[in-house]
């Protein structure tokens, strides 16, 4: 196996080192560096905990965006309806085994620089 195959540790800084090296330096790699740098895994939560540890190596402030923040009630209660659960609750929902793309109720963490694909 080819020496640049192999992390020098067996840990997940490790990995990230390996695979994306120098990612948290200006300026910020182009394009088709993250089209030819990939980690693969197979759980959801893998790859949520992985996708955070990248982003903390880009430089700048974080941005959330949540991509709903309130809900109407089914009742009809007229064109301001009731907020029947708490935004803090909407914006904490994260469904085991399901990607948050899939979700109604996403939060989408961005730095200037990282990758984002949009399918």
């Amino acid at each position: 196996m080819p020496e640049s195959f192999k992390c020098t540790e067996h840990t997940v800084q490790s990995l990230i080192d390996t695979i994306y090296p120098g990612i948290g330096l200006l300026p910020h790699p182009d394009d088709h560096y993250f089209s030819e740098h990939t980690i693969l895994s197979s759980c959801n939560d893998d790859v949520d905990d992985l996708n955070h540890a990248i982003l903390n190596h880009f430089s700048g402030e974080l941005q959330v965006f949540q991509s709903a923040d309130s809900i109407e009630d089914n009742e009809g209660h007229g064109e301001e309806g009731i907020l029947m659960y708490p935004v803090e609750y909407l914006n904490s929902i994260n469904c085991s085994g399901l990607p948050l793309a899939k979700l109604p109720l996403a939060k989408l963490a961005l730095k200037v620089g990282c990758p984002i694909m949009v399918l």
